[in-house]
């Protein structure tokens, strides 16, 4: 309606046309439904006024008082007003066209010079990127301990052998290895050899060790015996086909590649309570280190007299003639277990000559030694009172600072001189470390690398340091001066 009730009826017996039915434009022609907000305000005001009856609303629109020039229209002035022409024609402009006529306008530029960021690295190179194209994050990365510089890196399903050349692209992919099982995450990889013939242990969620034979491209033997996915993995320092593997099942095994026997598993009574995280076996071959969620680390003797019958019987005869299956050594007993460490998960632990190297969420790495005898040598506290774990005393000898590494399953690299220890944080940031002296050696970073570094490896000449995450890339870097066992 255009009128309230009480116009409109007295409109209608006044003039005998209801106003409701009539409009009017500015020009005076009869266009129902337009100006509805001019017309009513028109009709109510101005009707009003007039003593003397009018037949129809035309004669109200011919009179000179009600003539269109004599009415105010905002919209006839802007229109006449040509500078509000050109201001309402450019707000009808879209950002595209007003942004097309400015480039107009303007004066051509010179092209802008690429912006080279600055590399913060100090102490190396990064010479080489490649992201993997399943977009996953990549666990584990080892480089191949002979000549050549190869690297593999695991990450979802795949693991991928990459080779550093002098080419312009430093990084050339050569193997690529799919998992069948689409829900197959790989979380460690180990290398070793067979007669001079590369073989990669590839391990993860399902719990299943494989051992892939690079030199023929072929799956050389599936190891299946745990309970749970496997976190970490590492080759005999001694034996190139003994394998050991940590597993979520709270349990160290020990695998003849060669023959796929389980020769010993480590867990039980005095074993961890928890996820094992890592594993490293002695320079010696005589006992190993494992270490896991329940904040404890656990050295194992691979020396003893039945693990090491167990190894020669898993060469010689892994199958008895009584066709019953081999007899695998259970070891609940490790040779020192201790929880002083570290307060929080131990996610990663490494041999370094007789001390030991090992890593929590307290930004921080220390070394440290066994001390079991220390109780011996030290004044007791309280006389009379015999402490039960007296034998899991340690000596730390000093810490090493990582800031920003303050979550789990941050993996650090040592080299295989056991001289420098490499080791990543959250932001992507890597810091290698003269384990002896304690002195910063570089501090290496990439603007393209954002996320967690999962893991730190060195090359077997200690020139280059690898690194992967949670962005699911490689990074190379080349150490300044040829490598740190030239500096050395």
């Amino acid at each position: 309606m255009l009128l309230p009730r009480t116009h409109k009826d007295s409109a209608k017996t006044r003039f005998g046309s209801p106003l409701a039915q009539h409009s009017f434009t500015r020009r005076g022609v009869h266009r129902p439904n337009q100006h509805t907000a001019v017309l009513e305000d028109y009709s109510i005001v101005r009707l009003g006024c007039f003593r003397e009856p009018l037949r129809s609303l035309r004669q109200i629109a011919s009179r000179e008082q009600f003539k269109p020039n004599r009415l105010r229209d905002p919209a006839a002035e802007r229109d006449r007003d040509p500078e509000s022409r050109r201001r309402r024609h450019r707000l009808r402009e879209t950002p595209a066209r007003q942004g097309q006529r400015q480039r107009q306008n303007m004066p051509k530029k010179k092209p802008k010079e690429p912006l080279v960021l600055e590399d913060p690295s100090r102490g190396g190179t990064c010479i080489g990127v490649v992201f993997e194209d399943h977009r996953q994050p990549v666990y584990a990365v080892a480089f191949w301990p002979g000549d050549g510089h190869l690297v593999a890196v695991c990450g979802s399903n795949r693991a991928s052998i990459y080779a550093i050349t002098d080419t312009e692209d430093r990084l050339e992919l050569r193997q690529v290895y799919v998992d069948n099982d689409r829900d197959e995450s790989f979380f460690c990889c180990a290398w070793s050899r067979r007669a001079d013939s590369p073989l990669l242990c590839i391990a993860g969620t399902r719990g299943i060790a494989k051992i892939v034979d690079c030199a023929d491209g072929r799956l050389d033997c599936a190891l299946v015996g745990h309970g749970n996915a496997i976190n970490d993995c590492c080759f005999h320092s001694v034996d190139d086909s003994l394998l050991l593997t940590a597993s979520k099942d709270e349990s160290i095994r020990l695998w003849n590649t060669r023959t796929c026997v389980c020769v010993a598993v480590f867990a039980g009574d005095r074993g961890h309570r928890d996820e094992v995280l890592s594993v490293d076996c002695h320079g010696s071959g005589s006992c190993c280190l494992s270490s896991g969620m329940d904040n404890t680390i656990k050295v194992w003797q691979l020396g003893s007299e039945a693990v090491s019958s167990a190894c020669e019987r898993s060469h010689t005869n892994p199958q008895p003639a009584n066709h019953r299956p081999f007899e695998t050594v259970f070891e609940q007993f490790p040779a020192f277990s201790t929880a002083r460490v570290h307060a929080n998960y131990v996610d990663c632990a490494r041999w370094v000559g007789s001390l030991i190297v090992s890593k929590s969420t307290a930004e921080r790495l220390c070394l440290w030694s066994p001390d079991p005898a220390r109780a011996e040598r030290l004044p007791t506290v309280q006389v009379g009172v015999e402490d039960e774990d007296e034998k899991d005393d340690v000596l730390v000898v000093h810490e090493l600072d990582l800031p920003g590494a303050n979550i789990w399953f941050l993996r650090f690299g040592i080299c295989a001189e056991r001289l420098h220890v490499a080791a990543g944080n959250t932001s992507g940031d890597l810091v290698v470390y003269d384990v002896d002296t304690c002195e910063l050696k570089a501090t290496l970073t990439h603007p393209k690398m954002r996320g967690a570094v999962r893991q730190v490896a060195f090359s077997p000449d200690a020139r280059f340091v690898a690194a992967v995450g949670d962005d699911a890339g490689l990074f190379v870097y080349e150490l300044d001066g040829g490598g740190l066992l030239k500096k050395s």
